[in-house]
């Protein structure tokens, strides 16, 4: 089949390699852009070109021709940054996204033992644990950062976010000995006091930071996944490298990340409303239960970060290679 300049379609390389079905089936938009030559004979009615009495001297076909070799050479960069890429981010992302997803489940299970009613010590156990875990994800993160600058931000924060749990521990412990130490009553509620303080306030900084480390790691997801999808061409061609594409995770990355801003901002809001704001009972329930709501909000966000870690890694995992496997020994020998 012959298209309008002439040229053999069903002999084009980029048929078979890219997938494209030439200026007559599209209607003058091939893969390599709109074809000028196409445009030129129906705007004067004709088929093709070989009714155009001046198609000796028209220079549009050699300029598609020629616009159609510089696509192809910018499309087999594109294509080949986008293996350099998979080739260097697949192997990272395979094995440290699960590792995350496991130290995030059991982190999270211990958050919700040290809601029980326990004893200090064991309170300062379950931390201790705690941070043996943020560590070990840390390294992860540190793992995971080599890929871009937005996962060297994530873990970043995440090392601010360890330093600060660890000196509020550390500050934690001299006043926990002196309380086991028997002193008086009121200098034991001033222990506990300054204990109390203390934990509130690097509790709440690390809540701020992994929030917003979570919430930039949710970004940095949604960017792999998307330079992980093939190429335009490629993805529409016989070359696609698995059935589907990466760019149903990239939005429900993007969604959790909208998903906690707008949940966290809706609770520290209306937390700080109700500090502010001295109303009758029932604007202070009314405050209580969206405070309680954008929290339960926030813990179904918590459990979707743990979904979409395992469903991003199982991904990378599976993907299946981008170039054809090499024939075995035995079938070179036998060609």
């Amino acid at each position: 089949m012959a298209g309008v300049c002439g040229r053999d379609c069903m002999g084009c390389e980029d048929r078979q390699r890219y997938g494209c079905r030439g200026c007559l089936e599209t209607g003058g938009n091939p893969v390599w852009g709109g074809c000028r030559v196409t445009a030129c004979c129906h705007s004067q009615g004709m088929q093709n070109c070989g009714e155009c009495p001046s198609r000796q001297e028209c220079p549009k076909p050699e300029d598609m021709e020629r616009l159609r070799q510089q696509w192809e050479q910018e499309e087999q960069k594109r294509q080949a940054d986008w293996r350099a890429g998979l080739v260097r981010r697949t192997p990272v992302l395979e094995k440290w996204l699960p590792v995350l997803f496991w130290l995030s489940l059991v982190s999270m299970a211990l958050n919700l033992a040290d809601r029980l009613p326990l004893s200090q010590w064991l309170s300062l156990a379950l931390s201790a644990v705690s941070l043996a875990l943020g560590i070990a994800a840390l390294v992860a993160y540190w793992k995971l950062s080599v890929l871009s600058g937005r996962l060297r931000l994530v873990w970043r924060l995440q090392l601010a976010t360890q330093i600060v749990g660890v000196a509020a521990i550390a500050a934690m412990l001299p006043a926990l000995f002196r309380a086991a130490s028997g002193p008086a009553v009121s200098d034991l509620m001033s222990v506990l006091g300054i204990s109390i303080g203390l934990g509130l306030v690097g509790a709440l900084a690390v809540t701020v930071m992994g929030m917003v480390a979570t919430y930039q790691f949710c970004g940095a997801m949604a960017e792999e996944l998307e330079q992980s999808d093939p190429p335009q061409a490629d993805r529409d061609g016989p070359t696609l490298f698995r059935p589907g594409t990466g760019q149903s995770l990239a939005k429900s990355w993007l969604l959790l990340r909208k998903c906690i801003f707008w949940s966290l901002g809706a609770l520290v809001g209306l937390i700080v409303l109700a500090l502010i704001v001295r109303s009758s009972f029932g604007f202070a329930l009314l405050l209580l239960l969206g405070e309680l709501v954008a929290a339960l909000v926030l813990a179904g966000c918590a459990i979707a970060h743990l979904v979409m870690l395992w469903k991003t890694g199982r991904f990378f995992r599976d993907l299946r290679p981008v170039d054809p496997p090499l024939p075995p020994a035995g079938e070179d020998a036998a060609l």
